[in-house]
């Protein structure tokens, strides 16, 4: 019992350590942030297993003031243990390793690793149809980005087949008129100024600004 009554203390001590370190974060002391972690880990990890969700969550909140210092090879290094926790603990069907994913591919997509990004993007999309269902916001969010990732590689066609199918999500989950809808409308637009199909454009545009 009282081993056991140890191990929850080392827990909540990085839990307390990890959301003192995201106020700091919120206060734009980044570096203080960072310190304030990896000092909290390195002594808990002594007393707790690594394979432990508080730990994740820990590597999870050093990553992010990393991603507004745009030190984005620390980013990944720190959201990539995270994501191998939490595949260890949840398996790899969960929507945990969605997010997870998701925020990595966004590191690779600043980085201009476009087709890193893709894969992370793809797997969260995968694991969010699997565990939301076909029509979930999440899902359509995920075609949007997966869309403006082709959009970016000039890949037209591909980027309107998922805005297009992001869009017949969205309005089934929106149906009245929704920012959502229109945004999606605007990027169709987009792409079709890219292709030159300028009719197709100021149609999609028009809708946009209708919404």
């Amino acid at each position: 019992a009282y081993l056991f009554a140890m191990h929850d203390e080392w827990d909540d001590y990085l839990y307390c350590k990890s959301k003192l370190g995201k106020c700091l974060q919120k206060k734009w002391k980044f570096n203080e942030a960072i310190d304030t972690i990896k000092s909290a880990l390195k002594i808990s990890l002594n007393y707790i297993d690594e394979i432990n969700v508080k730990v994740a969550d820990a590597y999870d909140d050093i990553g992010f003031p990393f991603y507004y210092l745009s030190e984005f090879d620390s980013v990944t290094h720190y959201w990539t243990r995270s994501l191998k926790i939490r595949e260890q603990l949840f398996g790899e069907i969960n929507t945990d390793i969605a997010i997870s994913s998701l925020n990595i591919g966004a590191v690779h997509l600043n980085k201009d690793e476009y087709d890193i990004a893709l894969s992370f993007f793809y797997k969260a999309l995968n694991i969010f149809k699997r565990t939301l269902g076909d029509e979930h916001e999440y899902v359509s969010d995920n075609y949007n980005n997966i869309g403006a990732i082709h959009h970016k590689k000039d890949d037209l066609d591909s980027a309107l087949f998922y805005y297009d199918k992001s869009l017949k999500i969205r309005q089934k989950i929106y149906k009245d008129k929704h920012k959502n809808i229109a945004l999606s409308y605007n990027n169709i637009g987009s792409v079709y100024h890219q292709k030159k199909e300028f009719d197709l454009a100021h149609e999609y545009h028009m809708r946009a600004l209708n919404m």
